[in-house]
């Protein structure tokens, strides 16, 4: 696992306890996928590239770990920007990758 990925991992925790009402996948390209859920029991895994996960809702970013940082570096501008232009994607719940975000945001 990408040690970048662990402080996404410690502010997923934030997003359990908040009740994320779903489960997202948070597919990093070429290193890996993080898993967060609010299931019984809640979980937060980290899968390799390729792993089969069922989820409410798939955030991509096929940049990896880079894309994510430079996603959380980005203004609201920046960040519509990279949604537009295929830097991130996501699929299912629309909803539910929003209210991530904004748990995600807030616990930065």
């Amino acid at each position: 696992m990408n040690p970048k990925l662990q402080p996404l991992m410690d502010r997923a925790s934030v997003a359990l306890k908040a009740g994320l009402g779903g489960v997202v996948n948070v597919a990093l390209g070429p290193d890996g996928q993080v898993l967060i859920g609010d299931e019984t029991p809640p979980c937060i895994s980290y899968n390799p590239p390729g792993f089969a996960v069922t989820a409410n809702c798939t955030i991509t970013f096929p940049g990896g770990v880079a894309a994510v940082e430079k996603f959380e570096a980005a203004n609201d501008f920046g960040r519509l920007a990279m949604l537009e232009n295929g830097e991130v994607r996501t699929t299912g719940d629309q909803s539910l990758a929003m209210k991530l975000g904004g748990i995600l945001a807030a616990a930065a």
